[in-house]
């Protein structure tokens, strides 16, 4: 129950735009659900801080909890499950991917400006 508990103060902190206290509420309650080896809701859980990360721009932070309940969903036996798990992690990778083809053009053009050529 206490873990029910803290998931839906997670949600409700990030609803609030709470973020830091949120992730904290969800970090505890997957403390306390790796001792009930309860892996589809310490998934749920991580699919959660992803999802808090993601809305704070922090993609590679929230592609990484993604990523960590991706291998947990993938150890079950669950169709449904992991093909939504799987739906989340290609999001997130393409996500992943255009943020750092958008860092790298906006690196190199950094170089290649035209008014570096006028001097």
């Amino acid at each position: 129950m206490k873990i029910i508990i803290l998931n839906c103060i997670g949600i409700l902190l990030f609803q609030q735009g709470k973020f830091s206290e949120a992730i904290n509420k969800h970090k505890e309650a997957v403390l306390l659900l790796k001792k009930t080896n309860n892996d589809i809701e310490i998934s749920i859980s991580l699919l959660n801080i992803a999802q808090i990360y993601k809305s704070q721009g922090f993609y590679f932070k929230a592609l990484g909890k993604i990523k960590a309940a991706f291998s947990i969903i993938k150890e079950l036996d669950d169709d449904d499950l992991f093909s939504n798990a799987l739906a989340y992690y290609n999001q997130a990778l393409e996500i992943f991917l255009n943020l750092s083809n958008l860092i790298l053009v906006s690196y190199n053009s950094s170089f290649y400006h035209p008014s570096y050529c006028h001097k």
